[in-house]
C-alpha cells in the first residue's frame, strides 16, 4: 500500500480524538508534574491545514497528500463520547510528559486513573480504541534510566509492557511517538527474547516545526544566490543561538567571548550558570584540551573575573525582529522559536542540541532543521551519532567543510565539545571568500538538503508506522 492510500485509510477508517482531562502528580518539594492532558498530532497530520506555512501562500510535504486532504476533508475528528458510538476504530491521542521519571507515578496517576474509565479500557481490550502517546518533546531512552532509580519499575519499557499485562491489553493497543534517533536499536535488543506488545515509534517530531512554528516574517522564496551575496556583505561568520540554557552551551559563549571571537558570530542567549558544575566542567576541558594537544585551552580555563565579564554581557539577541523588545536575563525561553531573520548573514551555525551529554539518545530538533532551510552548513555539538542518524534520514552530511566523524563518534561529552570548538577555530582562521566558496561548489547537497526539509518525510514515516500498528 503506498503513501497516499494510507492517508485516505486513516481519514476514511478512524475517528481521531483526545481526552478532555490533565492527570498529574505532586513530587518532590511539593511540585505539580503534569503527567499527560490532550494531544492532537496525529489529528493535525491528516488536515490540509496543517501544510499551509503561516503568513505565506506555500505549503510543504507532499503536494498530492496535501490536495488530497483538501479534496476529502482530511480527518473525522470529534469529541471522544460521541466516537464510541460510531462503527469506525477510534485513536484517542494523548500526550506523556517526561521530565517527571518516576515511573511509579506514571502508572499510578495516568493509567489506573485514566482506565477507571470503562468505556477506554474496554475499548483497549476489544480493538475499537488505540491510545496514541506523544512523547516527542523530548528524546528519553525507553531502555535505561539515567535519573529516577527508586520504585518498582526501571525504565519506560517495563512500566509500559506492566500497564498491558496487568490489563490484558491486545498488541498495539498502545502506541508512543518518541523523538529518540537510537529508539529503534534500542527497541530491538530490548525485546529480543520477549514478547513485544507495545507499538512504538522512533522519528524527527520537530522537523514539521520549521514550517508550523515561526515568528516574525518568512522569506520561503530565498534563494541560494540571494543567501550568498548577503553573506558577501556581512560582517559576521557564524551563527551561535540557544534559548535553552545548559552547560555545553555556556562554555560556548564563554569560549567566544574569552577568544574574542564572538564578534564574528551572531549570538543568542541570555542566562548563564554560576555554579560549581560550569567550575567542574570548565576544569576538565582545560585538562582534555592539554591533552588532545588544542592550543585554546586557556580560553576556557576557569577564571572567576571572566566568568563576571561574561554575565555582564548577557543577554544577547540575535534577531533584528526581536532587538527592540526586553529579553530578561532571568526568564526561561524555551519554547519560543527564535525568528528566521537570524540565518541570512551567517555562513554556518554551530549547534548544541538539546541534552548533549546523553549517549543513550539522538534528538535532532529545531536547531537542526531551521538553519538548513536557509543553506546553513552545521557545526555538531550533540549526541553521539546525530550526523549519522541524520544521514540516515536522507540528508547529506556537511564534510565538505570538515571532519565530522570524531565529534560524531567521541562518547565523551567534553570532549566532543572540544572537538567541535576545534573545528570552529579552524574555520575561523579560514579567509571568508574561501569559505564562501566552499559553500558555492557545495551549493547542490544544500539546496538538497532544504528541498527534502519541504518534503518533510517523517510525517510519511509516522503516519504508515501508526496505520501498520493499528490496521497492518
Amino acid at each position: 500500500m503506498n503513501y497516499s492510500e494510507i492517508v485516505n485509510k486513516l481519514t476514511n477508517d478512524f475517528i481521531f480524538c483526545s481526552y478532555d482531562k490533565e492527570f498529574h502528580h505532586i513530587g518532590y518539594g511539593n511540585i505539580d508534574f503534569l503527567i499527560s492532558g490532550k494531544n492532537f498530532i496525529l489529528s493535525e497530520y491528516l488536515k490540509a491545514d496543517y501544510y499551509t506555512i503561516p503568513n505565506t501562500n506555500k505549503t510543504f510535504h507532499h503536494n498530492d497528500i496535501v490536495s488530497n486532504l483538501k479534496l476529502n476533508g482530511g480527518v473525522t475528528q470529534m469529541d471522544y463520547k460521541d466516537a464510541l458510538g460510531q462503527d469506525k476504530k477510534i485513536i484517542l491521542q494523548m500526550e506523556l510528559h517526561p521530565g517527571e521519571h518516576n515511573f511509579d507515578a506514571m502508572y499510578d496517576n495516568y493509567f489506573v486513573e485514566l482506565f477507571k474509565d470503562k468505556s477506554v479500557l474496554d475499548g483497549l481490550k476489544s480493538g475499537k480504541v488505540h491510545l496514541f502517546l506523544y512523547f516527542g518533546f523530548e528524546a528519553d531512552s525507553f531502555s535505561s534510566n539515567e535519573f529516577y532509580t527508586i520504585g518498582r519499575f526501571k525504565n519506560y519499557y517495563e512500566m509500559l509492557d506492566s500497564v498491558i499485562d496487568d490489563y490484558n491489553l491486545p498488541k498495539n493497543s498502545i502506541i508512543i511517538l518518541s523523538s529518540n534517533q537510537l529508539g529503534d536499536e534500542q527497541d530491538d535488543i530490548y525485546y529480543r527474547n520477549k514478547n513485544k506488545k507495545l507499538g512504538t515509534i522512533f522519528d524527527n517530531t520537530y522537523e514539521p516545526l520549521t514550517f508550523t512554528f515561526t515568528k516574525g516574517s518568512i522569506n520561503l522564496d530565498y534563494s541560494f544566490d540571494e543567501h550568498i551575496s548577503n553573506l558577501k556583505k556581512s560582517t559576521k561568520r557564524f551563527l551561535r543561538v540557544n534559548r535553552t540554557q545548559d552547560y555545553a552551551r555556556d562554555i560556548m559563549l564563554y569560549y567566544l567571548i574569552n577568544s574574542d571571537l564572538i564578534d564574528s558570530f551572531i549570538v543568542e542567549q541570555n542566562k548563564f550558570f554560576d555554579d560549581t558544575n560550569l567550575k567542574e566542567f570548565l576544569n576538565l576541558g582545560y585538562k582534555y584540551s592539554s591533552e588532545m594537544n588544542l592550543d585554546f585551552g586557556n580560553f576556557i580555563k576557569y577564571d572567576i573575573d571572566k566568568i563576571q565579564n561574561v554575565k555582564n554581557n548577557l543577554p544577547y539577541i540575535a534577531s533584528n525582529y526581536e532587538k527592540s523588545n526586553s529579553i530578561s536575563k532571568d526568564r526561561i525561553y524555551s519554547n519560543e522559536v527564535i525568528p528566521h531573520d537570524i540565518y541570512y548573514n551567517s555562513i554556518l551555525s554551530w549547534v548544541s542540541s538539546s541534552l548533549p551529554f546523553r549517549n543513550s539518545q539522538v534528538f535532532i530538533n529545531s536547531s537542526t532543521f531551521n538553519p538548513m532551510l536557509y543553506y546553513h552548513p552545521l557545526i555538531y555539538h550533540a549526541n553521539p551519532r546525530t550526523i549519522e542518524k541524520l544521514k540516515d534520514c536522507g540528508f547529506k552530511s556537511f564534510d565538505f567543510l570538515y571532519n565530522e566523524e570524531p565529534i560524531d563518534t567521541e562518547k565523551d561529552y567534553i570532549k566532543r565539545l572540544l572537538l567541535s570548538i576545534k573545528e570552529v577555530d579552524k574555520l575561523l582562521q579560514m579567509d571568508k571568500s574561501e569559505l564562501i566558496s566552499i559553500l558555492e561548489d557545495n551549493q547542490s547537497t544544500l539546496e538538497y538538503n532544504r528541498n527534502l526539509l519541504f518534503e518533510c518525510n517523517s510525517i510519511k514515516r509516522i503516519l504508515t508506522k501508526v496505520y501498520q500498528l493499528t490496521d497492518g
